[in-house]
Parts: structure tokens; sequence; C-alpha cells
């Protein structure tokens, strides 16, 4: 009796395993066994995704409508990392742009900046954008990620970035997609899910990804942004980073007739870390970035300012979500507002 149901439990852990590996790496056939809190028109919050607590858990409407357009026929474009991508609750920036401009908005897609690890230069090489009339291009940045990419600039490597052996190889052998489908799948979720709800609630334990979590109100940070903003940055890292914006705005403007204009998004930290944490003292990135880039002539959007400006005289409504790293609908349209701002002076 005992070896029989042995056996039974061993066909049932390699049938669950084939389950598993098959759903993870066929995505058309694993999306149909994803957990039914993963939706394409509601979203709890990326934090929460990361981390499963009820606690923070929201239930923010998805918006998706269609971005047209094309870069050749746009005199505004729009390149940066899920901020530009964002809707949650509202449309995206892109689409609301062209709504208050009536002029032409094209969003570089947000999967094709991330391959170009936002470098706007390769990407308009590669798409053979012609040198025409004079555009402006608004490339966004979130401020955990400002020095990496722009200290890259210059030694990006498309080649090497999109190399088919190597995408195929990570493809393979690389188990994240599996991972998650073990985690995300149905039948398992639920227990995953109670184990993560229960180690919060009695030992306090949360994901390592969350870099800070308070109760009242409930909020989330994200821990890449928090170290970001508690690590020290020195003047020479700053000073290296705007000569590379410099050089990217004067290689954008030579080769294709585009005007850069910078946007760093701020960390939520940097806007909500004094509210759980009454000793942390923001060390001023952002604004030392921009007071470079000003000495340089390149323009910016300030978001930071206009987010510290906000709160400093009201404050009634979040700019950032509880349990998600991006802005709100009302967050998105201060931002809105700037850009405006600079398109008519």
């Amino acid at each position: 009796m005992i070896k029989r149901l042995f056996i039974v439990f061993a066909l049932l852990c390699v049938l669950y395993s084939a389950f598993v590996l098959v759903g993870g790496k066929f995505k058309p056939v694993g999306r149909y066994f994803l957990n039914s809190e993963i939706s394409d028109s509601v979203s709890g919050g990326d934090l929460y995704t990361l981390c499963l607590v009820e606690t923070y858990r929201d239930s923010i409407p998805l918006i998706r409508e269609e971005r047209a357009g094309t870069a050749q026929a746009s005199t505004l474009l729009l390149m940066g990392d899920s901020f530009m991508a964002c809707n949650l609750a509202s449309d995206v920036l892109a689409n609301q742009l062209a709504d208050s401009t009536g002029i032409g908005v094209f969003e570089i897609p947000e999967l094709a900046a991330s391959n170009f690890q936002m470098n706007p230069l390769p990407y308009f090489q590669q798409a053979g954008l012609p040198k025409g009339e004079r555009r402006i291009l608004i490339l966004e940045t979130v401020e955990r990620n400002v020095l990496d990419f722009a200290l890259c600039y210059q030694t990006f490597s498309a080649a090497e970035r999109f190399r088919t052996l190597k995408d195929l190889r990570r493809k393979i052998f690389f188990n994240d997609d599996v991972d998650y489908f073990f985690r995300e799948n149905r039948f398992f979720f639920p227990v995953y899910k109670g184990i993560l709800n229960a180690r919060f609630h009695i030992w306090g334990e949360i994901n390592a990804q969350i870099g800070r979590h308070a109760l009242d109100p409930p909020m989330l940070f994200f821990a890449d942004a928090v170290n970001f903003n508690l690590r020290p940055k020195s003047a020479a890292e700053l000073d290296a980073m705007a000569e590379m914006i410099a050089w990217l705005s004067q290689e954008l403007d030579a080769q294709f007739n585009i005007e850069l204009v910078y946007l760093i998004m701020p960390n939520k930290y940097s806007i909500y870390g004094k509210d759980i944490d009454p000793d942390y003292v923001y060390d001023g990135f952002i604004p030392a970035v921009q007071e470079r880039l000003a000495a340089r002539g390149i323009p910016y959007i300030d978001a930071y300012g206009a987010y510290q400006a906000y709160r400093s005289k009201d404050d009634g409504q979040l700019l950032y979500y509880h349990s998600d790293t991006h802005f709100t609908p009302f967050g998105k349209q201060v931002v809105l507002n700037e850009i405006l701002r600079y398109l008519r002076p």
C-alpha cells in the first residue's frame, strides 16, 4: 500500500513538473492556467504583485488605448520606461499630450526602449529616421536608473544586444519564466499567497524586493529605489553623467535635428520617504543633476520640483499609488502640466 502511494505521488510530481515546464516555456498555453488575479483590465499594483500581502492590494483599472502615429510623422517624440507606458486608471502620456497639443506625438514602445537601454541614438539609427524638420524628444528615466543608463550612452552596442544565439540560449536555459509560472499558476498560487500573508502577519516578513513598507497609511516602496536614494553619489558621477547627456544631445541634434528634453521621474521614496521615516533626508540628487544640465544648456522637465511644490501647498491627492511604483492619474497630470508649460512657454 505504501509503495503504491509512493508511486502515485511520484507520478503526480512528474506530471506537475511537466505542466509547469510547458506552462512556463509556452506562454500561449500557460496563460490559460494563471491565477485569477492576473488580468488585462485590473492591476493590484506592481509592488503588491511582488509581495502578495493582501493588506496592500489595490484594484486599479487598466486603460487600453491604441497609440497611433510614427516617428517620421510626429513633431514630439517620447522615449522612456514604464512611466511613459503607464496606463493605470488613465490613458498613456503620449495620447494625453496629443489631445492637449493637437500635434503628432509618437511614443517609442517600452519594449523597444528597454532593448536599447533607453538610448534613443541607436534606436533612431536602426529605425532609419531621416533628418527632417525639427523635432523634440522627451527622454524619461526613473531616478534609480539615471546614472546606469546615462553613463552608457556612448558605449551602447546594438549588435551585442541583439545577438540571436545569445537570446536563444537565454530563452532555453534561463528559467525565470518557469519559476514565475510555478508560483502563479492557479493550482499553487493560493497556497503560495497564503504562506506569504501568514509570514507577514506573524513575523513581519515581506519580499526582499520591498525596501520599505508602512501600515498607516499602507504604502510599499521598491528596494532598488530605496537603496539608490540611500547610497552616496559623488560629484564626479554627476558630472560624468551630465557630460554624457550633453554628448547625446549634440548627437541627436547633429544626426536627426532633434532637440533633447530630459525628464527624471522621481523615485516614490524621494517624494514619500520622510512620511514613513522622519529621519530620512533626501540627498537632492535630481536638483543636482538638473543644475548640471542647465549649465550645459540642456532643457529638462522638473517633475521633482512640481511634486514637491504640490505637497508643500496642498497634498490632498496621492502622486503615487500605495501599492505601485508609478504615478496616479493626478501625479501624471502634474507631469503633463510641466511638459505643456515647456512646450507652450
